[in-house]
């Protein structure tokens, strides 16, 4: 039953309600909120598992979870003026930040291709604790604004430099940078196509030299024609009898 005191409602029969914690992370200050879902005249309690009695009085709290408070509890209870009491408890998230965020591997960029590139945040801590923030050097202010990027590199974008920046919190970022190395396709790059050429004369010179050879050799191999004066001809038949005393008798 509802009880009005003044005009003030006074049931407190529903849990208070706690603003969205979400994954806090280790050093960097939350702000939470506690609140009854009606219009109620209350006290707000906070109590915390790893500290005895209570923690914080006040409706709105600001502290700095560490990673010990991982998995730890607070709790919001709150009383209203005829003793009667209410709570809500929710456990704490908490992740580490170790540094930079970190960029998935680019390596070298073929102009007019596209590339897909992700910032992630170091540590255990969740991509969706941050707002992310893509700059790039010949670009004036925010280039995009995603975790994950998809471009098309130019030849103009060869050394130029991309930066991946993560909002924590209010006033607290961290980036990374790195250095774009774009290239031309093979067929699009003059110091490919000098080198097609010059491999081609080579190769047409080298079949050429192969070609002579095979020739002189064919015609070193080649048997010699036979002599006019073989072994089985008249005419050397005739020189042997004159060798051997002339012709022979009847």
């Amino acid at each position: 039953m509802v009880k009005t005191i003044n005009g003030t409602v006074q049931d407190l029969s529903e849990e208070p309600v706690i603003s969205d914690v979400g994954t806090m992370i280790a050093g960097i200050d939350k702000t939470v909120t506690c609140a009854p879902l009606r219009n109620c005249s209350t006290v707000i309690q906070w109590k915390k598992s790893d500290v005895s009695g209570i923690w914080k009085n006040s409706p709105t709290i600001t502290f700095t979870p560490s990673l010990e408070d991982h998995q730890k509890t607070i709790t919001c209870e709150m009383t209203n003026s005829i003793g009667r009491t209410t709570r809500k408890t929710i456990l704490l998230d908490v992740c580490s930040l170790s540094g930079e965020p970190v960029i998935s591997d680019v390596g070298a960029l073929t102009a007019g291709i596209d590339k897909t590139v992700t910032c992630a945040p170091s540590g255990n801590c969740p991509a969706t604790s941050f707002i992310f923030q893509w700059k790039k050097s010949d670009v004036s202010g925010v280039w995009k604004n995603s975790s994950t990027v998809t471009f098309t590199p130019s030849p103009d974008d060869h050394q130029k430099t991309i930066t991946c920046e993560m909002i924590i919190s209010e006033g607290k970022t961290t980036q990374k940078n790195i250095l774009l190395d774009v290239y031309l396709p093979l067929l699009e790059d003059p110091k490919f196509i000098t080198g097609l050429s010059t491999g081609g004369v080579i190769i047409f010179s080298a079949i050429l030299l192969g070609i002579v050879f095979l020739m002189r050799r064919y015609k070193k191999d080649k048997p010699s024609e036979p002599s006019a004066l073989t072994r089985d001809s008249p005419a050397r038949m005739k020189v042997d009898r004159k060798v051997h005393g002339g012709e022979s008798c009847a």
